[in-house]
């Protein structure tokens, strides 16, 4: 859209300064071919010489037009955690393989904070949405998900770039336990996805939870956001303390079997009790792969 407004703007610039300059001069000087009839080759060589010196005209005003451009058609805020771009890592190869290492394991903590926002959204369709607002925020999760399967792909490629330097022992095993970073947190993405589907088909069957199920849901949801903000800290080298995802995995194992048990009591409709399990099952693998990441960034096979 900008790039048609620019065109109309060249033509519109052009007509004006060019019937200013012309009638202006042909009215002092009284042009002698006014009344002659031209043929094609002229018409096209006007065109041409109209548009060519019009550029040239207009060149030095190429910022204004830009801004005047950019302030009629704005560009819609967009997070810019939906975009697909490495901050840390674009701009190749260190010449230093230590100081690649430092800007990768950066871009790794960036990884993790916008897969904590990916999970964020897939929380927020556990509360009560619209169906326009729940289909915008799966197609977040959707879109998350893709950006997480893109990074994993971009940083392990610059990885193996650097893993082909002359390194230290010490250095190949940090590049070693950051691919194993990049692994696992690519699977909480994948996670996070197979949530918002297992929330999908319950809203889509209308299996709504009881009030005692929402909550163990939410709970596990807000155990979950603090286990992946604490494995943050983590990758980002703030933090030595090993988040408390083994608990957690254990909590998400005795739901699954107090699920199973109610079931056989006829507590709630099978349906539902097979969406909750999904869900917390999932719930579980998650916190797996939480773990994973603060073990590999921690050094703990």
């Amino acid at each position: 859209r900008r790039s048609a407004l620019v065109y109309l703007l060249d033509d519109v610039f052009g007509m004006v300064i060019w019937a200013v300059a012309f009638y202006g001069l042909h009215a002092v000087l009284h042009f002698g071919f006014m009344n002659m009839i031209v043929n094609p080759v002229i018409i096209a060589a006007v065109n041409s010489i109209f548009r060519i010196v019009t550029v040239c005209i207009l060149f030095p005003f190429i910022s204004k037009i830009e801004k005047l451009v950019c302030t009629i058609i704005k560009q819609k805020p967009a997070d810019d955690d939906e975009v697909m771009r490495l901050k840390f890592i674009t701009s190749g190869i260190m010449k230093t393989p230590e100081i690649s290492v430092l800007e990768a394991q950066k871009e790794i903590a960036l990884y993790v904070q916008r897969t904590r926002r990916m999970f964020q959204y897939t929380v927020e369709m556990n509360s009560p949405l619209s169906t326009e607002d729940f289909n915008k925020h799966f197609e977040k999760v959707v879109k998350y998900e893709d950006i997480s399967d893109k990074m994993e792909a971009e940083i392990g490629d610059y990885l193996g770039k650097v893993s082909d330097a002359h390194l230290s022992d010490e250095t190949k095993a940090k590049i070693r336990a950051m691919f194993r970073e990049i692994n696992e947190i690519e699977s909480i993405g994948d996670s996070c996805l197979s949530l918002a589907r297992a929330l999908k088909r319950r809203r889509e069957a209308g299996s709504a939870f009881t009030e005692v199920l929402t909550g163990k849901v939410e709970e596990v949801f807000a155990m979950l956001d603090d286990v992946l903000a604490k494995t943050y800290d983590v990758v980002r080298g703030e933090s030595r303390e090993m988040p408390p995802t083994r608990r957690l995995r254990h909590h998400c194992m005795d739901l699954v079997n107090e699920n199973l048990t109610q079931l056989d009591h006829g507590e709630y409709a099978f349906t539902t009790g097979t969406v909750y399990n999904d869900i917390i099952t999932e719930c579980g693998k998650f916190a797996g792969y939480v773990e994973n990441v603060a073990e590999a960034r921690l050094g703990i096979e």
